[in-house]
C-alpha cells in the first residue's frame, strides 16, 4: 500500500523457494535454515561453537537444513550431511547421494573453513567410516557412534533443481475483474500465451500449475485490483487445491521479470532492440558518451542489484566528516578517499534519479578506532539524518567490509592507511606518542578489477 501497489511481490515458502530468491544467497554459500525462531524465543538457536548436523540439498544453489539433533535417525543414504564441530567439519556422503551435492558440500565446507581460519575438513564415504584416522574416528564417534548406525535408503529428488520450464501448452490465463463490485475470476485462454493477451486496464492470473502462480496487474487497473491481487492469487491457490508451497508472484505491467516473460510464446516490447541495433564498423567507431547512471536499469538485473546493493554508480555528491574529539570535523576534499584504520568517518552521499533526490549516510569504523570514536560516528550519522527529517538511509560500514557502492564513491582511489587521530579519551594504545598520520615509506596492497571495487590497504613491510 505504501508503494501504491507498484512493487513486484513474491511469496516464498521455506524449503520451496524460487530460483530467483535462492540466487541472492549463492555468493554467500546458499541458504541455511536454523532451528528456533521468534515463537520459541530463539531458545533453540545454538551458539556458533555448538556442534550441529546439517542436511545439504541443491545441485546449483545450496540449502542447509539444521537437524533437530545429531543422530543417525536424521541421516539417509540418499543425501549429503555436514557434521560441524567447529574445529572439524565432517562431510558424510550417502552411498546413493549424487555427485553434484557432494561437490556443493565440499564448496560449503571450504567456505566455512575460510571464514574461521582454523577448521579442518574430513570427507567420509558411507560404509568407509573406519578408514578415518584414529583421532578423526574418535571425534566423529563422540557425536555419531557407528554402533547406532541404522539408515534408510532415501533417494528424494531436490525439487529446488527441477526444470520448471514448459512448452506453454498447459498454461491457463484468468482475468480478474470487479465491474459489478464483486471480484470475479474467469478463464480467458488455455495454451501458449502472447503479450497481447494482457490488457493494461485489468489484472490477470497466469496459472502455471505446480510451477507457480503469477498475478499480472495492468498499469491502468483500478486501486482495488492492485491491492487485492496477491490475496486473490492465494484464494485461487486454495480453490484449485494446489499445495501450500506453490510459488506465487505478483508482477506489475512494465516491470515483468524474465521468469514471467519466459512463460509467453511471444513478448514484444516497444523498448526492445530490433535486430542488431545500431552497429559500428572499424572505420566508424562509436563515440564514448558519459551519461548519468539510470537506477531503473537495476530492474533488468535483479540478481546484480541484490548482490551489489548499488543504488547508483557513485558519482553523486559527497560530504565527508572525520571524528576528532567526539566531533564531526569536515574532511578536506583533497583527502577524499583516504582513510585511517585508527579513525572513524561519516559520509553524507546524495544522488538523484529521474524524479527524486536520495541520501545515504555511511559511518565508517576503522579496525583500530576506539569505542568512543565509533559511538560518536554513529551519533553523528543519526544527527545528520535528523536534519533531513529522517529521510536518509544510515549504513554502518566496518573496515575491510566495505560494500561495493561505498568503494564506487571514490572511483578506484580509496586508500586505507594505518594510524589516525587520537581518541578523545586517549584510551587507544595502538599509536605512538608522536602519532604520525602515516609513515614516509609504506607498502600498499591493491585489490579490485574496476573503479567500482578497487581499494588499497597499507600492510606491514
Amino acid at each position: 500500500d505504501h508503494l501504491l501497489g507498484n512493487a513486484v511481490q513474491h511469496r516464498e515458502v521455506q524449503g520451496n523457494e524460487s530460483e530467483r530468491f535462492l540466487s541472492y544467497f549463492k555468493s554467500r554459500g546458499g541458504v541455511t535454515y536454523r532451528q528456533g525462531g521468534i515463537a520459541s524465543g530463539f531458545h533453540r538457536h545454538q551458539s556458533t561453537n555448538e556442534p550441529r548436523l546439517f542436511h545439504l540439498k541443491g545441485r546449483h544453489t545450496v540449502r542447509l537444513f539444521e537437524m533437530p539433533a545429531i543422530d543417525w535417525s536424521y541421516i539417509s543414504r540418499g543425501d549429503v550431511y555436514l557434521l560441524d564441530l567447529n574445529e572439524v567439519i565432517f562431510i558424510w556422503n550417502g552411498s546413493k547421494s549424487n555427485k553434484y551435492e557432494r561437490l556443493q558440500a565440499m564448496h560449503r565446507a571450504k567456505q566455512l573453513r575460510d571464514e574461521r581460519g582454523k577448521t579442518n575438513i574430513v570427507i567420509i564415504e558411507d560404509g568407509e567410516e573406519m578408514k578415518m584416522s584414529k583421532d578423526e574416528l574418535k571425534l566423529f564417534e563422540s557425536k555419531l557412534s557407528l554402533k547406532d548406525k541404522k539408515l534408510n535408503l532415501n533417494e528424494t529428488i531436490d525439487d529446488n533443481d527441477d526444470d520448471t520450464r514448459s512448452d506453454g501448452a498447459h498454461i491457463k490465463l484468468y482475468k480478474c475483474s470487479d465491474e459489478s463490485g464483486t471480484l470475479k475470476v474467469t478463464e480467458k485462454k488455455v495454451g501458449p500465451l502472447v503479450k497481447s493477451d494482457l490488457e493494461s486496464e485489468d489484472a490477470y492470473i497466469v496459472d502455471n500449475g505446480a510451477h507457480g502462480i503469477w498475478v499480472w496487474v495492468g498499469r491502468r487497473s483500478n486501486p482495488k485490483e492492485r491491492r487485492e491481487a496477491m490475496r486473490n492469487a492465494l484464494g485461487f491457490l486454495q480453490k484449485k487445491g494446489y499445495p501450500k508451497m506453490t510459488k506465487v508472484c505478483r508482477v506489475i505491467d512494465g516491470a515483468e521479470p524474465m521468469e514471467f516473460i519466459a512463460l509467453f510464446k511471444t513478448w514484444l516490447d516497444s523498448n526492445a532492440q530490433k535486430g542488431l541495433g545500431k552497429t559500428y564498423t572499424k572505420g566508424h567507431i562509436a563515440k564514448m558518451v558519459s551519461s548519468q547512471f539510470d537506477v531503473t536499469t537495476m530492474h533488468l538485473h535483479p540478481q546484480l542489484a541484490a548482490a551489489t546493493q548499488m543504488p547508483d554508480d557513485g558519482s553523486g555528491k559527497k560530504e565527508i566528516y572525520r571524528i576528532e574529539q567526539f566531533k564531526m570535523i569536515p574532511y578536506p576534499e583533497t583527502m577524499h578517499g583516504i582513510f585511517f584504520s585508527g579513525d572513524s568517518f561519516v559520509i553524507q552521499y546524495t544522488y538523484n534519479d529521474q524524479q527524486n533526490s536520495y541520501t545515504l549516510i555511511y559511518f565508517w569504523l576503522g579496525h583500530h578506532s576506539s569505542l568512543d570514536e565509533q559511538g560518536a560516528a554513529a551519533i553523528g550519522a543519526v544527527e545528520l539524518d535528523k536534519k533531513m527529517n529522517g529521510t536518509a538511509t544510515i549504513i554502518r560500514v566496518v573496515q575491510d567490509k566495505e560494500p561495493l557502492h561505498f568503494m564506487a564513491m571514490f572511483h578506484g582511489h580509496m586508500i586505507i592507511f594505518k594510524h589516525g587521530k587520537r581518541s578523545g579519551f586517549r584510551n587507544l594504545q595502538y599509536y605512538d606518542e608522536n602519532n604520525s598520520e602515516n609513515d614516509d615509506t609504506y607498502l600498499l596492497q591493491v585489490r579490485g578489477l574496476s573503479k567500482y571495487d578497487t581499494k588499497a590497504v597499507q600492510v606491514n613491510i
